[in-house]
C-alpha cells in the first residue's frame, strides 16, 4: 500500500542510477498511484541525512515524504551513543498514506510509534463509552446489564487488538 525506497546516508550521496530508477517507477506506477517514500538508513549524523535529504528533494521527484531514519541507537564508543530516531516520522508518513481500510491492521503491526496506537486506544473507548451510555439509558433496572458486559469484553478486546495482543495473552496478564 505504499513502497519504501531506502537509500543510505552513509554513502553521503543520492546515485544518479537511483533518481534514474524512481523516476522509471513513477512513471509505471501512474495508473495503480501507490505512495513512494525515501528513507534515509543509517542515519548517524542527522545534519548529513539533512544535507542528504535537501539532495533529493532538489530533484523534484513526486515522492510522498522523505524521512532519515537511525532504527536503533549505534554506539559509536563506549562513551558515545546515538540515539535512534525517526521510525515515529516515518510511522506517521506511513499511516498518512494508506488507504483507511488498512491503518487498523497498521496501528496494530507497528511498534515504533505508541501514540499511534492509543489514539485508536481512545477511540475505542470512546465508542464503547457511547454505546454503554445509550444501554444504561433502559429504564429498566438491571436489563442493561446484560447488554453492558458484551459491550465492555468487545471494548476489551478492540483494545487488546491494537496494541498487537491476543485474548489469550490479555486474559493471562
Amino acid at each position: 500500500h505504499c513502497i519504501l525506497y531506502c537509500v543510505s546516508a552513509a554513502s553521503h550521496r543520492f546515485e544518479e542510477e537511483e533518481k534514474k530508477f524512481i523516476k522509471m517507477f513513477l512513471d509505471e506506477n501512474k495508473d495503480t498511484h501507490i505512495p513512494v517514500i525515501i528513507v534515509i538508513t543509517k542515519a548517524l549524523s542527522k545534519k548529513d541525512a539533512r544535507e542528504l535529504k535537501s539532495c533529493i528533494e532538489a530533484e523534484n521527484l513526486a515522492v510522498a515524504q522523505i524521512v532519515p531514519v537511525l532504527a536503533e541507537d549505534y554506539e559509536l564508543d563506549e562513551d558515545t551513543v546515538v540515539k535512534s530516531y525517526g521510525l515515529e516520522e516515518l510511522s506517521e508518513v506511513m499511516y498518512a498514506i494508506i488507504p483507511d481500510a488498512m491503518k487498523k491492521t497498521f496501528i496494530s503491526v507497528q511498534k515504533a510509534n505508541i501514540k499511534l496506537k492509543t489514539q485508536k486506544a481512545q477511540a475505542v473507548v470512546i465508542g464503547a463509552a457511547a454505546a454503554a451510555g445509550a444501554t444504561g439509558a433502559i429504564p429498566i433496572p438491571f436489563a442493561d446489564s446484560f447488554a453492558l458486559i458484551p459491550e465492555q469484553i468487545a471494548m476489551l478486546a478492540s483494545i487488546t487488538a491494537v496494541f498487537g495482543l491476543s485474548l489469550e495473552k490479555s486474559a493471562k496478564s
